[in-house]
């Protein structure tokens, strides 16, 4: 891993970028509209969830990280709303397995992540429009 894992991606769900292409087919004309999840996660809570999923630690081998990969990216999503009328309905963890351990209490590694923890107390199962 270059460098210390807390770097910040906007991960998106394959089924969000596939229904924004969809609309995008049914606007006229020719323009950029960015697709992502509008939200950064911090690349060690997306390893936090991968390790509750499998039921153990990472082994992470760390790596200077390169001066050019910016510490935060994210996707400004507020022309696909507009233009398009779409917006990302799948978070990093409604996307995969480790969401589903924790809203059903299934066994994991036994500790759930903070990101898990946040959207749980606030009930934040999908984003707001």
């Amino acid at each position: 891993m270059y460098g210390d894992c807390t770097q910040q991606r906007d991960f998106i769900y394959v089924e969000d970028i596939a229904r924004g292409t969809v609309a995008a087919l049914n606007v006229p004309g020719y323009e950029t509209v960015n697709l992502g999840y509008g939200s950064p996660v911090a690349l060690n809570e997306v390893i936090r969830l991968i390790e509750w999923e499998v039921g153990k630690r990472a082994v992470i081998k760390h790596q200077e990280r390169h001066a050019a990969d910016p510490m935060i990216t994210w996707a400004d999503v507020s022309h696909a709303r507009e233009a398009l009328g779409w917006t990302p309905a799948v978070g990093v963890e409604e996307g995969g397995p480790p969401h589903r351990r924790v809203v059903l209490g299934e066994p994991g590694m036994g500790k759930e992540s903070d990101l898990s923890r946040r959207h749980r107390q606030h009930g934040n199962v999908t984003p707001s429009a």
